[in-house]
């Protein structure tokens, strides 16, 4: 699928308005073990590997392009597993997206250090970026 830069350009924006949008402290993203669900809003059985913090500003947006910032790493996961998959929650905790992940050459929009995470262990996320079919 191809759609024109100013259209790219407008959805990657109601994103980040959408990721930025809610009641609570913060945006996150949290890592899971296992593949992207087939739909949202079910109950998730794969393993919560790790939560990151998004700053207020979340990220930027670029030609339909959306690099995120801004965020706190995780100090100590609370499962182990290898990284498969990201949630996107909005400051209320609403679910606003999934995509992949995975480690550094993957190339997944999610990238995170150590790909299989130990729990009690640091994990970095080193990189995120979603690209809107441009």
């Amino acid at each position: 699928m191809k759609i024109r830069v100013s259209l790219g350009t407008t959805l990657a924006q109601a994103v980040l308005n959408d990721l930025a949008s809610g009641a609570g402290a913060s945006p996150k993203i949290q890592l899971y073990t296992g593949t992207v669900p087939a739909a949202m809003g079910n109950t998730i059985s794969d393993t919560l590997l790790a939560e990151f913090v998004l700053s207020a500003a979340v990220g930027a947006e670029s030609n339909g392009v959306i690099t995120f910032s801004g965020w706190t790493d995780e100090d100590a996961a609370p499962a182990g597993g290898e990284a498969g998959w990201a949630r996107f929650l909005n400051k209320s905790g609403e679910e606003i997206m999934y995509l992949p992940a995975g480690g550094s050459g993957d190339g997944a929009p999610i990238t995170v250090n150590p790909r299989t995470i130990v729990a009690g262990e640091p994990v970095s996320l080193t990189f995120g970026v979603v690209r809107m079919p441009v």
